[in-house]
């Protein structure tokens, strides 16, 4: 299945419009032929209607009306505001000069501090060169629809059941603009701490980085072949290690721009991804991105790469494809350990056909149904060891139904006793060149770690281990996928 993006519509035609009120008609039709605004002047229009014959409502009204409907008309998208004399205020905080927003525009409430946030969708794709981020804006709400995108209440006009873009030549109509330009402080969160609320507002989160294995395997913004629409990119937090990722638009034009590597701060606006499913950030500019720190280290293991053999000519150390399962059970194989923190929820064998189909018999984890969060699980090989002088590699590989925030990594430990107590007290070195079906994958595909050299390991016994760590946050989790492990040395 296709993704959309927040970010890029250029596929979809959004010309066509059949205008509710005759005169709306009239006022486009007279207007067609004006020339298009060039100009990066933003000119000023004071209302002419004045506040004290219009209501004023706020933002989180607004958005509590969207969902009291949603709740009570479960099967409709579009809640149709209809003749009324309302408006909201708000300020500009995006910017689509960059190209990461397309004929979208998200305000909120306040300057500093919101409380809420909307987005607008404008037919016209320079909507710089007309609202100024900061600027305070009117937005007569007579006649409008409501729907919502990416998690974000979204204000546009209906049209065959579908929530269109206001036409470019009625938007002041719609939409009046302020000399009143403020800062816009970002507020200062951290990823555990992310809620709902706080969507379509401007925030920021420091001491944070790309995964590392981002460098490897997806180190632009959005330029790899595999990203559609959009490019969703994997970031750690320093201070608790937790995940959220950054989406940007693949007509962005700072699309192809290397990752920082880097540690800082994030400014950015707060949205979830299509299916809205988990939360995600996008920026107006790389800018937005102050990272000026090194990178917070971890246990990182890694040997010089090698030339690899004719695979005829290489020894099995350790094999596991769980075709000596059942499906449906839990993955006892001789010699692996298969723990986490709650005793009713490991990993599992399973076995499916169609879009999102198995290897055969294929192990799983989720942390759906666990009553511990984070739900952490382990699946470790035997011991084995690795000869002096000889090659070794390992390899894998993964699939997810939709990761959400749950994170799966490799690991590679010489110093576990095999003990589950000691699990957390010994050290495991992460695997990070290995490739893991990433959240924004195909998840109906399975994807290769990639040769992974454990050479340097040689004369010592060692484990690989696969965890899988789930989030905080109950309903942000996903289902990894893994088989086909094979270790062997040539």
């Amino acid at each position: 299945m296709k993704k959309k993006s927040i970010h890029n519509f250029q596929n979809v035609s959004s010309r066509s419009y059949i205008l509710r009120f005759a005169i709306l008609f009239c006022i486009l039709f007279v207007l067609a032929c004006d020339d298009q605004e060039t100009s990066i002047e933003i000119p000023i229009y004071d209302s002419n209607i004045s506040n004290q014959q219009q209501q004023k409502i706020e933002i989180k009204a607004l958005q509590d009306l969207w969902r009291q409907y949603q709740r009570s008309n479960q099967n409709e998208s579009i809640l149709t505001l209809g003749e009324n004399n309302q408006y909201i205020e708000a300020y500009v905080i995006s910017d689509d000069r960059y190209g990461n927003f397309y004929k979208r525009l998200i305000v909120q409430d306040y300057p500093e501090n919101p409380t809420a946030g909307i987005q607008v969708l404008i037919n016209n794709n320079d909507l710089y060169t007309h609202y100024k981020v900061g600027q305070q804006i009117k937005i007569n709400l007579n006649n409008l629809s409501l729907s919502q995108e990416y998690g974000i209440v979204t204000l546009g006009i209906q049209y065959n059941n579908e929530l269109k873009e206001i036409p470019e030549k009625l938007q002041y109509d719609v939409i009046d603009r302020f000399n009143n330009i403020q800062d816009i402080v970002p507020t200062s969160i951290d990823i555990a701490t992310i809620h709902e609320e706080q969507i379509a507002t401007y925030l920021a989160i420091d001491h944070v980085q790309f995964e590392n294995t981002q460098y490897y395997h997806n180190n632009t913004f959005a330029g790899s072949p595999l990203d559609e629409y959009e490019g969703v990119r994997e970031l750690k937090s320093c201070n608790d290690g937790l995940t959220s990722f950054l989406s940007t638009s693949t007509y962005s034009d700072f699309k192809s721009l290397a990752l920082p590597k880097k540690n800082g701060v994030l400014k950015g606006i707060l949205t979830k991804n299509y299916n809205q499913e988990y939360f995600q950030w996008v920026i107006n500019k790389p800018q937005d991105l102050i990272f000026n720190d090194e990178i917070c280290t971890e246990s990182i293991f890694s040997c010089d790469s090698i030339e690899f053999g004719n695979e005829n000519d290489t020894i099995l150390i350790i094999e596991n494809d769980f075709e000596d399962h059942s499906k449906n059970t839990v993955v006892k194989s001789e010699g692996w350990t298969n723990y986490s923190n709650n005793p009713n929820q490991q990993w599992e064998t399973f076995s499916s056909s169609g879009i999102n189909a198995s290897k055969g018999i294929s192990a799983k984890i989720s942390a759906e149904g666990s009553e511990r969060y984070p739900f952490i699980a382990w699946l470790i090989t035997p011991s084995f060891q690795i000869l002096d002088g000889t090659n070794t590699i390992l390899e894998f590989e993964t699939s997810t139904s939709y990761a959400n925030q749950s994170k799966l990594e490799v690991l590679v430990s010489t110093d576990w006793d095999g003990d589950v107590s000691t699990l957390e007290t010994t050290e495991w070195r992460k695997l990070d060149q290995a490739y893991i079906a990433l959240n924004e994958n195909n998840y109906s595909n399975w994807y290769a770690s990639g040769t992974i050299n454990l050479s340097c390991l040689s004369n010592t016994n060692a484990h690989i281990a696969f965890k899988y760590t789930a989030s905080d946050t109950e309903g942000f989790n996903g289902t990894y996928e893994l088989d086909e492990i094979r270790i062997r040395t040539f």
